[in-house]
């Protein structure tokens, strides 16, 4: 192993001063010796700085204590202090997890027989329980992302979150490169990932070097279905409208456009299950990559575009695509349909502007105002009624 890979260590605590005892021997007995420490307070209310101050006496200059003046949440309080990590790379660790003994060796094993474009390592997750009794350890995602390409990874993260933070070292460079916004837990280290593999990809070890708690007092495990779902939903907006998401698709050749796209679909859909929004991100994607490479050089991106707007469009879409792509027309045509609660008020309007009298052509715009004052009496947010006040 190439001993000269320095690294750093960042641990984030909050409240944390049950687990911090066993966590001083966790770091402490490490194997592999050549690591910094940062330790990161996030404005904790019990003893924890103040247990963590006492590790001076162990590891001296190469440790570096920080306290937040508030509390900014997991990832707002790493991306405040990156600018102390002097290394290369980094790891996370959690105040919460049990790291085995050779948990920095291996992750920095990986690190220094990885070639450039590697951007993270990470090594494999056992679980434990809140009382730190050992589980069979769930499925993860990351098993089965061991060979992909940058794609491929790109579209298993959409599917599925397989770059197991806890468990997992970063090129900083890269990840300073890809931050994003930090006030939601939601999605936050998928959207890293997924605008990380922009300029690279990850690389995992199948040995298994610490246990992820199944806490279920952590940040993630407090969110509710709608939170989780929303929080994806908005994160993957922002990706398929990102540089980042370009750089990712311009790795692909013409022949696999399509199906990387039937394939981006799929794991939408399997990510957001509410099948109006899923269709919305669908559209999303599939019309960020047509406009990155036009309809002429994205004929198969059209046709799964086709595929999407079938499910909701009245026709006109479908063929103006068709038109624009030449592709044959295979589409079923939706007929809209106007809710039968606006029959007899499209009857009344129809009667109104139809109606012949001198009076009403004379002061129809005095006429229409009165009745939409009436009408904002009883609908507040009506979408004519303006409400804005200086």
């Amino acid at each position: 192993m190439n001993k000269k890979v320095s690294i750093t260590a960042v641990l984030g605590i909050y409240n944390g001063e049950r687990y911090l005892d066993s966590l001083f021997d966790q770091i402490s007995n490490q194997t592999y010796k050549n690591f910094k420490l940062l330790i990161i307070d996030n404005h904790s209310t019990d003893q924890s700085f103040k247990i963590v101050s006492t590790w001076k006496r162990e590891f001296g200059s190469d440790l570096v204590l920080v306290k937040n003046d508030r509390n900014l949440g997991g990832l707002g309080s790493l991306y405040r202090n990156l600018d102390k990590v002097h290394t290369k790379w980094f790891l996370t660790l959690h105040q919460d997890d049990f790291y085995k003994p050779n948990h920095i060796e291996i992750l920095s094993e990986e690190i220094s027989k990885s070639e450039q474009d590697v951007i993270g390592v990470s090594s494999t997750m056992g679980s434990i329980d809140s009382f730190g009794n050992i589980l069979k350890s769930k499925p993860r995602s990351s098993w089965f992302a061991m060979n992909l390409d940058q794609p491929g990874q790109f579209l298993q993260n959409v599917r599925s979150q397989s770059v197991p933070y806890p468990a997992s070292a970063f090129k900083l460079e890269i990840f300073n490169k890809s931050k994003v916004l930090i006030h939601s837990p939601t999605f936050s280290d998928t959207e890293q990932t997924l605008k990380m593999l922009a300029y690279g990809k990850f690389k995992y070890s199948e040995l298994e070097t610490m246990y992820y708690r199944e806490n279920p007092d952590s940040e993630s495990q407090m969110l509710n279905t709608t939170e989780r779902e929303m929080g994806a939903v908005i994160s993957l907006t922002r990706i398929f409208n990102s540089r980042e998401f370009t750089i990712i698709i311009d790795k692909l050749p013409n022949k696999v456009r399509g199906k990387f796209a039937e394939q981006l679909v799929k794991s939408i859909k399997s990510r957001v299950r509410n099948d109006q929004i899923s269709n919305f991100l669908s559209i999303t994607a599939l019309e960020c990559m047509l406009q990155h490479w036009g309809y002429d050089k994205g004929k198969e991106i059209t046709r799964v575009l086709n595929k999407e707007y079938q499910k909701f469009s009245s026709g006109l879409t479908n063929e103006i695509l068709s038109q624009l792509s030449y592709l044959p027309k295979k589409y079923r045509v939706m007929r809209s349909k106007q809710p039968a609660s606006n029959k007899f008020t499209r009857r009344i309007w129809n009667y109104y502007f139809n109606c012949k009298s001198n009076f009403l052509n004379k002061n129809h715009k005095i006429v229409l105002m009165i009745f939409y004052k009436i009408i904002f009496l009883f609908k507040k947010n009506h979408i004519f009624k303006n409400n804005w006040k200086m």
